[in-house]
């Protein structure tokens, strides 16, 4: 079995709601140079949580239940982590009549400044209501804009929780070849190249996240 490598002072963690009978969420991760962050990653799950409810849940909607915030520590093989569950589970803000199914979203890419695939990726937000949905195929850019102003927002509020965190992306892979060490590189901007509407299977019922 192929293990990726670990990366120097980096974490992964995952915004988690359910949206029916299915678990969906949304992955990041933060580098703490200083490694505090790992003497107390359920405190630190805590914040993130705080920063997540504070910024996401006004674009999310009622049929999305904020649950949980998911942390492994990346550094050395083998990669251990905790669940921090959010109790009880913290409901959107935003109101459907009309929800849609959860394997639709929104690709909003995630840039890093560098050059090259291992410089930027891509975050897959979940569509959930009609009401969003401007044309056939397009997402309302109104709401698109606002979806990224937030993830903005929570990039600020997690990177103020110590002072020494940084949200970004990690890589650990190069032209196909497997780094002898992981590459994480902070997020610099967010943005939507454009409003088409994306699909991502796994987050559908019995297919994974």
């Amino acid at each position: 079995m192929t293990h990726l490598p670990g990366t120097p002072h980096v974490a992964r963690i995952a915004c988690g709601w359910t949206y029916g009978a299915q678990q969906c969420e949304n992955t990041f991760y933060v580098s703490d140079s200083t490694d505090a962050i790992f003497t107390d990653p359920d405190g630190f799950c805590a914040a993130v949580a705080t920063a997540w409810e504070t910024n996401m849940i006004p674009v999310m909607y009622g049929q999305q239940n904020f649950n949980e915030v998911v942390f492994e520590d990346v550094r050395d093989i083998p990669f251990v982590g905790l669940v921090h569950p959010v109790t009880p589970a913290v409901e959107g803000d935003l109101t459907t009549s009309s929800p849609l199914p959860a394997n639709l979203a929104l690709a909003i890419k995630r840039s890093t400044g560098a050059l090259g695939r291992s410089g930027r990726g891509r975050l897959y937000w979940q569509i959930v209501a009609d009401e969003v949905i401007s044309a056939a195929n397009f997402v309302e850019s109104g709401y698109a804009n606002d979806v990224v102003a937030a993830l903005q927002g929570f990039q600020t509020d997690v990177e103020a929780i110590s002072g020494t965190v940084l949200l970004g992306i990690n890589s650990y892979f190069e032209d196909k070849v497997m780094r002898a060490s992981g590459l994480f590189q902070q997020i610099i901007n967010w943005s939507v190249t454009d409003y088409v509407v994306d699909s991502m299977r796994k987050r559908l019922p019995g297919r994974g996240r």
